[in-house]
């Protein structure tokens, strides 16, 4: 091709006009980037709540464990689940601490003080009192059912939550006594804001007061299980497995209610942890 052929075609090829995007386009371009971006953390958030909650059924199942080894080492009786969260000394409970008490709240030894901690000696791992997803900074977010073993100091009264009504169902010293293991709950994730003690609180008094007094009036909470595993919570039973319970009803979310609140005769949740808290005598 000769120089003034080139020229020519160099000259009097077409030239497509520079273009910039509309704000429509833009627009649009950012809303599709935005919705990868929410499913690209939907998964991350998917797969580090799944492994939250592996996490907390491991650590429920080597409590439940632990339990159960104390009672074969114990004559076949359970730790002691005190009711309140300062026994020290040679009687103990399961656990100690306080978790309403920041300084016992932050504080892992109390979850290995052989001379306050029964299971101590059988769970020295700090961290598998605390479920992962719990982000209240707490040392422990597990609870015993009340049911299971209840003890008070003498010192500080008498045993709350298992009078009035409260008498005409079970209470359980020991394995043996648990007539259905695969429905009577020993461990649950409580929620942080009413978790103290180590033991979980049912009222199958239905009044609301802790020495089962008053008049009965469907239903009340006491304790609060936590709703950190998809709106429900992971408890341990008396046959050793461990499964995930969803809540139903909106008094049962955070910030919805009080501990010892009353709900409604018709609360769901209610009825279904007192099914398995505790069999009728």
């Amino acid at each position: 091709m000769s120089n003034e052929l080139f020229h020519r075609s160099q000259t009097t090829s077409p030239r497509w006009p520079a273009r910039a995007f509309s704000l429509l386009e833009l627009l649009v371009v950012l809303a599709i980037l935005g919705i990868l971006a929410a499913l690209l953390l939907a998964g991350i958030s998917g797969g580090r709540g799944k492994g939250w909650a592996a996490k907390c059924e491991s650590n429920l199942r080597q409590l439940t464990l632990a339990l159960k080894l104390y009672a074969d080492d114990h004559n076949g009786v359970f730790p002691l689940n005190a009711d309140t969260g300062d026994l020290l000394g040679p009687t103990g409970g399961w656990i100690s601490g306080n978790m309403s008490k920041a300084s016992e709240a932050n504080d892992p030894q109390w979850l290995t003080r052989r001379d306050a901690t029964l299971l101590a000696g059988y769970v020295p791992q700090t961290g598998v009192y605390a479920c992962p997803a719990d982000r209240s900074g707490k040392v422990r977010s597990y609870s015993m059912n009340g049911r299971i073993a209840p003890y008070r100091n003498p010192t500080n009264g008498w045993v709350r939550w298992i009078g009035g009504g409260g008498t005409n169902y079970q209470t359980y010293r020991g394995p043996s006594d648990i007539g259905r293991p695969d429905g009577i709950f020993l461990l649950l994730d409580e929620r942080a804001d009413t978790i103290n003690d180590g033991s979980f609180a049912t009222d199958f008094s239905h009044t609301g007061n802790p020495a089962g007094m008053g008049a009965v009036n469907p239903f009340y909470l006491i304790d609060f299980p936590a709703d950190r595993h998809g709106r429900g919570a992971q408890l341990s039973f008396a046959d050793g497995h461990v499964e995930r319970h969803a809540w139903l009803e909106p008094t049962t979310m955070p910030g919805m209610a009080a501990p010892r609140s009353h709900t409604t005769a018709t609360d769901r949740d209610v009825k279904w942890l007192l099914e398995h808290a505790a069999e009728p005598r």
